[in-house]
């Protein structure tokens, strides 16, 4: 768990703004803001909960909008100090890490006094729209009764040693906050840690290597031994240019920038032997590079590569890279065309403006008090005027960033992934995140190596940055799809169903359960109801399994079809409707592709459990009709038992005898080889009716 302030700007001092964006709201007016708490929740562009159970503290109110007009009231009356009267607070866990709402609320009761603000008056809410759950609290800095503003001092460290018992306190999985707590000692802020600097968050966030990592690992050593021994400026230079580098003074001291490149590091964070001081001391005043230096062609020079592992990440970084310059280019040449009509206009307007003001300093009938009036009644249409071009500049600006997006490697494979390439799933996964840690409801492969990557693009994912694909159902539970397990967020028939859907595509072999009765009742209910051919690790709750699937096979058989129902020639009595192995892939696909729509669709009630039809299913049954596996070149019928379909994959000749001869509703008998034992009924009822959900 970590706990950090986000920097604000006086300027931007607007409470409702920043309450809305906790509530995950984007205006005044949301009927959203006046709602009873109990009843507030936000959702994401998936259909699942971005913001969830909302809080009020220490206000006189029980709705969102009156109590940030309530905070909004109270800072106004805070006149003796112009500060940032708004502390925005973070509180982030780690992946996987899901505290109960209880845990939650004691952590920011806590952290808000350890920081002197626990009597104010704030509004939070949690935030589910990234892989690590996090807290937003919007806090008034200034106190509803003495209406003074109060600035926490030191409030990091505070924030530090607060989050160290917190984690303990709770038992929550130990982070790294910049300080090293000696218990034995009871010393406190005994070590202050470097966090993360930029090239650690490009890294992160944009998945791709950052100069300072490159030059650790291709040129530190190198270079600090130039800086040690070089003769002359000149010298340094030439070596520099041998990776694609050159030394550069910025502010008080150096830096090292990497050649055609906006990225650059620290001199002394390189090696000490390159600090402003040393390299001064040793040959004197900096000197630029001589002309000679730009003809030396680098060795090896920074490309910015991903930080992902697999040998598929070139290809693709190939892709991205084109579809970023063309990006880049698009948005070039809309910035010049704007620049350039923004010019023509600007000239205009000056010239305007200008034959005004000589109009009237020409003019013999304005003198003296209202000439005067006039300058300033000029001045301020002149004011107004360039005010309104700048506004119009900024809306041309974000209109062109919105209309353009220049992607980053890492947004752009989520991007791809979401749309079902499996090749950018696995690259995203490729990188580690760190370990992987679950608690209960999972479902995880007995051979980790064997696991596969599978996308249900139907579904709409969201894809984080770590690879976790996110699955929202309308149930308000959701399935997360992980490099080496599956995790379902809240236990129902539909997140058991989609997690064996996943585990069953991605896992080889028996089947992990992990998590309370309750998570492993819904799944063995999945596996017997929709007929999934898995198999689990633990033999009791294969058992379990088995004796469902035989038990729901066996009952509510249909009547078999009378004594006297006539036999048609070419469908004799043992004709097998044994299909070839080669339709069971698009039998199976067929029938993922029915319960995922089940599944994603709950409103439609008349689409039933699907499965393959297997010999257990022996017996009487009901035919419904020809199905036509497009993506596989293959034939199936369909059938009826119970409360399931069953699909069972037959010949092209097969499927058109049954076509013909088969009426929907008609009753027929399978042996244990598919083969028909008794011949349909030709006068069987026939109801006429669709097959449910066919025409979606």
């Amino acid at each position: 768990m970590i706990a950090h302030k986000i920097q604000r700007r006086a300027a931007h001092d607007l409470y409702g703004r920043l309450g809305r964006y906790v509530l995950g709201v984007s205006h005044a007016k949301d009927e959203r803001l006046f709602q009873s708490i109990a009843d507030y929740i936000a959702f994401d562009d998936a259909g699942g909960h971005r913001v969830r159970d909302p809080r009020i503290t220490n206000c006189g109110c029980d709705r969102l909008g009156d109590a940030i007009k309530e905070i909004e009231a109270t800072q106004g009356q805070s006149r003796r100090s112009s500060a940032d009267k708004t502390y925005h607070l973070i509180i982030s866990f780690q992946q996987d890490e899901r505290p109960d709402l209880a845990v939650l609320r004691d952590i920011e009761d806590q952290l808000c006094a350890a920081i002197g603000l626990g009597e104010h008056q704030r509004i939070s809410a949690i935030h589910e729209d990234t892989e690590n759950l996090h807290i937003h609290v919007a806090i008034n800095k200034v106190h509803p009764v003495t209406l003074r503003t109060i600035e926490p001092y030191r409030d990091m460290p505070k924030l530090m040693e607060a989050c160290v018992a917190l984690e303990i306190q709770h038992g929550l999985q130990r982070d790294n906050h910049g300080v090293r707590f000696d218990k034995e000692k009871d010393k406190g802020l005994e070590q202050k840690g470097r966090g993360g600097g930029r090239d650690e968050k490009m890294e992160a966030y944009a998945g791709r290597e950052s100069l300072k990592s490159w030059i650790a690992e291709h040129a530190a050593m190198a270079l600090g031994e130039a800086g040690r021994t070089a003769g002359s400026w000149n010298e340094l230079h030439k070596r520099m240019a041998d990776f694609g580098l050159n030394l550069v003074p910025r502010g008080a001291g150096f830096v090292v920038a990497a050649e055609g490149r906006r990225a650059a590091v620290k001199a002394s964070d390189v090696s000490p032997d390159l600090a402003f001081k040393a390299l001064t001391q040793r040959l004197g005043s900096f000197q630029a590079p001589g002309a000679d230096i730009g003809e030396t062609e680098p060795s090896q020079a920074y490309e910015a590569k991903p930080v992902h592992e697999l040998t598929r990440s070139e290809a693709l970084f190939k892709v991205y890279q084109a579809e970023r310059a063309s990006a880049v280019e698009a948005r070039t040449k809309a910035q010049a065309e704007t620049s350039r009509a923004n010019g023509a206009y600007a000239k205009t307007l000056q010239d305007y403006h200008q034959n005004r003001r000589r109009i009237l300093a020409d003019s013999w009938t304005v003198t003296g008090k209202t000439l005067r009036l006039k300058y300033e009644e000029l001045g301020k249409e002149r004011r107004t005027d360039w005010l309104q071009q700048a506004a119009l500049r900024k809306a041309q600006r974000i209109k062109i960033a919105t209309d353009h997006p220049i992607p980053t490697w890492q947004g752009w494979l989520q991007q791809r992934a979401e749309k079902g390439d499996v090749g950018a799933l696995e690259v995203l996964r490729s990188r580690q995140w760190g370990k992987e840690t679950f608690e209960r409801d999972v479902l995880e492969a007995s051979d980790e190596a064997s696991v596969k990557t599978v996308i249900l693009a139907r579904h709409k994912p969201k894809v984080r940055r770590n690879g976790d694909v996110h699955y929202a159902l309308q149930d308000g539970s959701r399935v997360i799809d992980k490099r080496r397990a599956v995790h379902a967020e809240g236990v129902t028939m539909a997140s058991a169903a989609l997690s064996l859907i996943l585990a069953r595509g991605r896992f080889v072999g028996p089947i992990t359960v992990t998590g309370d009765e309750r998570y492993r009742q819904a799944i063995l209910d999945a596996a017997v109801t929709y007929g999934f051919e898995i198999r689990f690790k633990d033999q009791e709750l294969e058992a379990q399994r088995q004796a469902g699937l035989s038990h729901a096979r066996s009952a509510e058989q249909p009547e078999p079809p009378s004594k006297g129902a006539s036999r048609q020639s070419d469908l004799r009595k043992g004709a097998s409707l044994q299909g070839p192995e080669r339709g069971d892939e698009g039998a199976r696909a067929y029938v993922d592709e029915r319960n995922e729509l089940r599944l994603r669709r709950p409103e439609i009630q008349d689409i039933p459990p699907h499965r393959l039809w297997s010999p257990s299913d022996a017996g009487p049954a009901t035919y419904i009709r020809n199905v036509r596996f497009a993506d596989h070149d293959s034939e199936g019928v369909i059938l009826s038992k119970g409360d399931a379909y069953l699909v069972k994959p037959v010949t092209a000749a097969q499927a058109a005898r049954a076509g013909a001869h088969f009426q929907r509703g008609a009753m027929v008998s399978l042996d244990a080889r598919g083969r028909f034992v008794q011949a349909p009924d030709r006068n069987a009822a026939r109801s006429g009716l669709r097959e449910p959900g066919l025409d979606r």
